[in-house]
């Protein structure tokens, strides 16, 4: 028999977006699928459209929880305790792709044996307007094979993407914790390093990049559980005995994070609770990282660390330097 594949997809005022999602669903060229849409308590009648369209048909699977989740990983662990699937693919509710999509990744799977396939990742912001076609591997050579350790370096700023058929397996090893903004990549990234084969797909899934709505193109607080994230798969990456270039990408990504969220909240204005959320991450994982630079002697990584405050202060302050002089300049 073929192998079942769950895919879960999160849905939120995504009501414009269903009927191509649903089209695209429904003529996937392979047919054992279990699809699980979870509506976080949408207000555009996206949950009533679905309600409606999809009674009674044996292969969707429609959730709510009992109250509003907030981020896509919050809804994917909900999902995932209804999964029955031997594999998983994750979809957003404005992504779409080819109709053969499942169907190549699951013979590829099945051929070589592998526990993750990477289908091509195109990012577009229209379907006639492509921004980005990126097509993993490098030189389009789809017979390569990564092993764990290879993928997961790869994945640490994305160099391959995210968006692949996993086997189940793999989430029953590691569980599944969304209680992070983006447990979904950290989680993406854990599997990676726990599978022993991993392999490319000739077929394509396609990345939305023109939805202003989307949570990922707007500032949000919780946005800041990326240095948490981060942090972990820097502790894996110790635990595992990377190289020391590996463990200096993931310090440099959270650098910019904690400047970046440093000052969204000097300049974003947002209730008191929420700033003190932001506040005690930034203000957690820095401590954190010092000590594990003293810990591994790495005094130019702690120097570096133990400027960012004076930097965030530096680029405020200059910023509102020029705010002065561009308003002074209007007059």
């Amino acid at each position: 028999m073929k192998p079942l594949v769950s895919i879960i997809i999160p849905i939120y005022n995504g009501k414009k977006y269903l009927e191509n999602l649903i089209y695209i669903l429904d003529n996937q060229t392979y047919e054992n699928l279990q699809i699980i849409m979870v509506d976080d308590f949408s207000t555009d009648g996206s949950f009533e459209y679905l309600t409606e369209n999809l009674l009674n048909r044996k292969k969707y699977v429609l959730l709510r929880r009992e109250q509003k989740g907030g981020t896509a990983s919050i809804n994917i662990e909900y999902a995932l305790s209804h999964v029955k699937g031997d594999y998983y693919f994750y979809l957003s509710q404005d992504d779409f792709m080819d109709l053969d999509c499942i169907e190549k990744c699951v013979y590829k799977a099945i051929e070589n044996n592998a526990d993750i396939v990477i289908p091509n990742c195109i990012s577009y912001y229209s379907k006639e307007n492509q921004i980005n076609n990126y097509k993993y591997p490098l030189e389009n050579d789809y017979q390569v094979i990564l092993n764990n350790r290879e993928a997961f370096s790869l994945s640490i700023s994305w160099n391959i993407h995210g968006f692949n058929l996993r086997k189940m397996d793999l989430f029953r090893e590691t569980g599944f914790d969304g209680k992070y903004y983006n447990s979904d990549e950290y989680y993406v990234r854990l599997h990676y390093l726990k599978a022993q084969k991993i392999c490319f797909c000739d077929t394509n899934f396609y990345y939305n990049q023109n939805n202003p709505c989307a949570i990922t193109k707007k500032f949000y607080y919780r946005q800041v559980d990326c240095i948490c994230t981060y942090y972990l798969l820097y502790n894996i990456a110790n635990e595992f005995g990377f190289e020391r270039n590996v463990k200096n990408e993931i310090i440099d990504i959270i650098n910019k994070l904690y400047v970046h969220f440093s000052m969204g909240l000097k300049r974003n204005i947002i209730d008191a609770k929420k700033q003190q959320y932001m506040r005690n991450v930034l203000n957690s994982y820095i401590p954190m990282l010092k000590r594990e630079y003293i810990k591994s002697k790495n005094y130019i990584h702690y120097l570096r660390i133990s400027l960012l405050p004076i930097e965030v202060f530096l680029r405020v302050s200059f910023r509102k330097i020029i705010k002065k002089r561009v308003l002074e300049y209007g007059k």
